[in-house]
């Protein structure tokens, strides 16, 4: 996994690992990388079945993607 995708990921499963959820703006504020590189991380990381966009630009980790993080992370 590229380094980008990682740090995405990283801050959704940091940020709605507690049945939340986190908006496109909320990662390009806390990361400060552009809202259309977010997007296409985001779709990379939804392809691979570790993040869920339940609403329009709101994202949360999925089991998987809870999964992999915890394998990596914890």
């Amino acid at each position: 996994m590229k380094e980008p995708d990682k740090l995405v990921l990283l801050e959704i499963y940091e940020k709605t690992s507690a049945n939340c959820f986190l908006s496109i703006y909320g990662l390009n504020e806390t990361l400060g990388i552009s809202i259309f590189m977010i997007r296409n991380i985001v779709e990379n990381l939804k392809s691979k079945g570790f993040v869920l966009e339940p609403e329009e630009d709101y994202f949360e980790i999925s089991d998987k993607g809870l999964n992999f993080c915890k394998t990596q992370w914890l």
